[in-house]
């Protein structure tokens, strides 16, 4: 798994969704849940069902995604 595109970019037009409608969308804003406080994903990645499933266990509910 690796970055769909260069951070700078991924800053571009972005929307705030519920996590059940970010799977396989491009991560605009990190989501870092304390604990672990580690990001699950970082920008330009694209939110997999491994890191929406990660992200659920640890209650998080939305999620700044790149209008595509």
């Amino acid at each position: 798994v690796g970055s769909e595109m260069c951070i700078r970019d991924s800053f571009s037009p972005s929307e705030t969704l519920p996590l059940s409608e970010c799977e396989n969308r491009i991560l605009a804003d990190a989501n870092v849940s304390c604990p672990p406080a580690v990001p699950l994903a970082v920008c330009g990645e694209r939110l997999t069902p491994e890191v929406i499933s990660a992200m659920e266990y640890y209650g998080t509910e939305h999620c700044t995604v790149v209008v595509e």
